[in-house]
């Protein structure tokens, strides 16, 4: 399955809130999750326990301003832009930092697996991926995040 492909998905790029970047970034965010700390089997979510500046809220409680609000407190937070990350294979989607936060139900909807979204910058025309600024998207009840 191709998440891009997604009629949902390929609306938000239509309508300019998203706008797909080139794979070779996905490839480097799957080379940055590998040095992370993962619970097994392999391909399963970070293991939060072995980082120790970190935040998680239960996400379905929140509202999407608190949601942003949220974020805000992460080391995302202070980007100006955020990338959501499927798979090595697929580009990331860019989008504004509060559009992308307060829709990651819409982003994440069909994705198997843990999702991540990273914090971007863009200065010149060129995209500053801060790879150390993410949250995780697991389908389950809590949102984590790095601190």
């Amino acid at each position: 399955m191709i998440v891009t492909d997604a009629d949902h998905i390929r609306e938000m790029i239509a309508s300019g809130k998203a706008k797909p970047l080139p794979v070779q970034i996905s490839r480097d965010f799957a080379k940055f999750l590998e040095s992370c700390p993962l619970q097994l089997p392999l391909g399963a979510s970070i293991d939060w326990s072995k980082i120790p500046a970190h935040s998680a809220i239960k996400w379905y409680e929140k509202s999407d301003q608190e949601l942003v609000e949220w974020a805000r407190t992460l080391r995302l937070g202070r980007c100006s832009h955020v990338a959501m990350w499927y798979n090595l294979d697929e580009p990331c989607l860019l989008m504004g930092f509060a559009f992308g936060i307060a829709n990651l139900d819409t982003l994440t909807w069909g994705a198997p697996g843990p999702r991540y979204l990273f914090g971007v910058d863009i200065q010149e025309g060129n995209y500053r991926c801060e790879f150390h600024a993410f949250l995780e998207v697991t389908g389950g009840s809590l949102l984590h995040g790095v601190v």
